[in-house]
């Protein structure tokens, strides 16, 4: 975070899922306004579990989208929604 992202796509495995030492780590950096997404690193995986966070996490997540797809529904949201 202290290169400047404006947000990050946490690629976990499965179903999304991530250690609980970089869950901490990207709500920190939520709570330095950076927008971060779980999503799956499987191919034709998405994550189950809802966009607007789970009880894993409470990270939103990328729903249907892989995490290649997630990274560019970012990068979209990060220019249209400043």
């Amino acid at each position: 975070m202290a290169a400047g992202a404006q947000g990050v796509v946490l690629a976990g495995t499965g179903n999304g899922s991530v250690h609980q030492d970089l869950v901490a780590a990207a709500k920190e950096a939520v709570a330095q306004g950076v927008r971060v997404v779980r999503a799956s690193r499987c191919q034709l995986g998405g994550v189950v579990g809802g966009v607007v966070g789970d009880s894993q996490s409470g990270l939103p997540s990328s729903a249907e989208l892989t995490a290649p797809q997630a990274r560019v529904q970012l990068l979209l949201d990060l220019v249209v929604i400043p």
